[in-house]
């Protein structure tokens, strides 16, 4: 009797025993997370430190020359990223022929014209019609000979038409109706002051570019044309991933009955 009696408080004393380690370790668990969240004479505390983070965020930069230095330093960083946007832009512009002639480029155009007044897209019939006025190059394909001044802007137009055509051809495009050349509006017109009013002094030129830099050149055409959806997705799809960098400014839809 005596023996179990001993049993017994030994197994008491050891439960006891447990139960004390574990709320020891239970206090101190508490302990470290109360001091991780609320801080105390040694740590911060995670809330104190979001709360200071936020009340930073808050604060307007005080114009250090620290701050001004990087505030410098994120410019310089914008302007040379612009630079690099621009020179890839221009990878796949297109460079004029300085040899070609008015003759030849005649010839050229009026060779491509055929090829593309034969091709088919996504039906048995061609693309466009016998009577297709190639947008701007209508007279050109005609009598009217275009001038040396301005052949190299008419081979680049004719490279992005061609370019352009190629594309609705090869993904499916029924039929191309129309094709034009949005004339852009000369910033000289804009800039001329109201009659009347006070001329203002001429602004201060702006840097030149840095050298070997090309200017992209930027053109606007607006084609319809007749397609099936899935056909008109897969364009919209590929022009941006074709030689000549293009961005769609917008579209409608019409429906064929």
């Amino acid at each position: 009797m005596n023996k179990s009696r001993l049993i017994l408080a030994a197994t008491g004393g050891v439960i006891a025993l447990v139960v004390l380690v574990m709320a020891v370790l239970t206090w101190l668990a508490f302990s470290a997370r109360t001091a991780a969240f609320e801080g105390d004479d040694e740590t911060e505390g995670l809330e104190n430190a979001v709360g200071r983070v936020a009340r930073l965020m808050e604060k307007k930069p005080f114009p250090s020359a620290e701050n001004k230095r990087r505030l410098e330093e994120n410019v310089q960083t914008v302007a040379d990223w612009c630079s690099t946007l621009r020179q890839r832009a221009s990878v796949g512009d297109w460079c004029a022929d300085a040899e070609c002639t008015p003759a030849q480029f005649k010839e050229q155009i009026a060779k491509d014209a055929k090829a593309i007044l034969a091709r088919t897209g996504g039906a048995a019939t061609p693309i466009v019609k016998p009577d297709f006025a190639f947008g701007p190059f209508k007279d050109y394909l005609a009598d009217k000979m275009p001038s040396k001044d301005q052949l190299a802007r008419l081979q680049r137009q004719w490279f992005d038409l061609v370019s352009l055509i190629d594309v609705l051809a090869t993904n499916g495009v029924t039929e191309i109706t129309g094709l034009q050349l949005v004339e852009r509006k000369p910033e000289a017109d804009d800039a001329r002051p109201a009659k009347g009013a006070r001329a203002k002094k001429p602004a201060k030129k702006s840097a030149p570019a840095q050298s070997g830099e090309k200017q992209p050149s930027v053109e606007t055409y607006r084609l319809t044309f007749l397609a099936r959806p899935q056909a008109f997705a897969a364009v919209i799809a590929q022009l941006s991933f074709q030689e000549r960098f293009t961005v769609v400014d917008s579209f409608g839809f019409v429906r064929d009955h």
